[in-house]
């Protein structure tokens, strides 16, 4: 009878030959492990087609060049100095997701949001659930503008350290966030309190208000009091409240314009309820 650390070993070999089989291993320079190099087979055309990759087989080592992907062009949009224990990677940035960075993204996501419930094969089990998500819904050209996964990288060695994802696609399903919606916002726990949360919801802010949105919307736990005062310092008030698993969630949102134009606005909604009431006498 097969001893219960073998049954688990056996899983978690299997995951990985399943992972690796279906979406390709490589990309073993971003983690070690096995669960990490789920990458490329699928969409091995990505390798020969993208200039990105043709430049730079190590995911771009020199980021002082923009980055082509597709018929995109995009440049490192952030560069802030952070403390780091090796001062060769002291400075990190915010871009545009490429697939080769789902590994990484998921592995952060992961640990983020999973460690704590999960034991060493859940663990895995989820990992690998949170890439092939991400996979599933990783954006295409049609997308852009609309739907963005977007990263933060140490500049030195192109370590994948935070995420975000941004959804500005239009829904009429009640049962969906409003539009835009940022989520999946995760740094690794080893870089946290850096400013790089603060540079992808940037980002993120940016990117909404040059589609011409006004508002922008993100989904908090309430007992996550870090991200909470977090958005609060950043301008995002609570809109809504809900429950789920016995967890509070709060439907926060930003007024993405401008400071004078949002109180010029908020001035006229106001006067105009006075001059109806005024009518009606």
């Amino acid at each position: 009878m097969m001893k219960p650390i073998d049954a688990a070993m056996a899983l978690v070999s299997f995951l990985s030959l399943l992972a690796s089989s279906h979406l390709v291993a490589s990309a073993s320079f971003l983690t070690p492990d096995p669960l990490a190099k789920c990458l490329v087979l699928r969409h091995s055309s990505i390798e020969s087609s993208n200039p990105y990759f043709k430049r730079n087989s190590r995911l771009g080592l020199d980021f002082s060049q923009s980055i082509l992907r597709g018929d995109r062009m995009y440049s490192a949009i952030q560069c802030k100095e952070i403390d780091g224990d090796d001062p060769a990677e002291s400075v990190f940035f915010v871009r545009e997701a490429v697939f080769a960075d789902l590994g990484a993204a998921a592995k952060i996501i992961t640990d983020g949001f999973f460690s704590d419930s999960t034991n060493f094969v859940t663990y895995q089990v989820e990992r690998l659930k949170t890439f092939l998500s991400l996979e599933s819904t990783f954006p295409d050209s049609k997308d852009k503008g609309s739907h963005e996964m977007i990263v933060a990288c140490l500049k030195n060695g192109a370590k994948v350290v935070g995420f975000v994802e941004l959804d500005c696609r239009e829904t009429d399903d009640p049962k969906l966030p409003p539009r835009p919606y940022m989520c999946n916002l995760v740094v690794d726990k080893k870089w946290l309190r850096k400013g790089i949360a603060t540079a992808l919801v940037k980002e993120c802010e940016s990117i909404s208000a040059s589609n011409g949105k006004e508002r922008i919307f993100l989904k908090v736990r309430e007992r996550n009091a870090a991200a909470t005062s977090m958005y609060e310092h950043m301008g995002y008030v609570v809109e809504a409240c809900s429950v789920e698993n016995d967890d509070v969630l709060l439907l926060m949102k930003k007024d993405l314009r401008p400071e004078h134009e949002s109180s010029v606005w908020n001035a006229v909604s106001q006067i105009g309820p006075m001059f109806e009431e005024e009518r009606a006498y």
